[in-house]
């Protein structure tokens, strides 16, 4: 066997290596969002994280299209939605959240929404 072919095949399964890596990892991906709306949130909280509020807002849709009662899923919605300034979608979110998980508020700042609603109210 001459170098030239030796360097030829070892090319080959760099290549073929790189590939069954990138494959791997996208199966992943997939295998994660397809399972559930935690899943999704995860990923949306990975967006979140880098400051990709815009980003996070498919994988938020997409985990409440799998669970329209995780309130997790319309709080870090109603987050994205607050950075991004859209803050009517960022209090509906919250108020979906008061309404899913009503004993239980520490999904959300209520407090901060509730003054939202004033502000909104008054045309500012």
């Amino acid at each position: 066997m001459s170098f030239l072919s030796t360097i030829s095949k070892i090319k080959v399964n760099i290549n073929l290596i790189v590939c069954y890596t990138l494959l791997i990892a996208q199966c992943s991906i997939l295998i994660a969002c397809t399972g559930s709306s935690e899943a999704f949130i995860e990923k949306a909280k990975e967006q979140m994280m880098k400051g990709k509020a815009q980003e996070a807002l498919p994988f938020l849709n997409k985990a409440i299209d799998k669970d329209p009662t995780n309130p997790k899923a319309f709080n870090m919605r109603g987050a994205a939605y607050f950075e991004l300034k859209d803050y009517v979608n960022a209090l509906l979110d919250y108020e979906k959240v008061m309404k899913l998980d009503p004993k239980d508020y520490r999904h959300t700042s209520i407090g901060l929404p509730l003054k939202w609603r004033n502000l909104i109210g008054k045309g500012h």
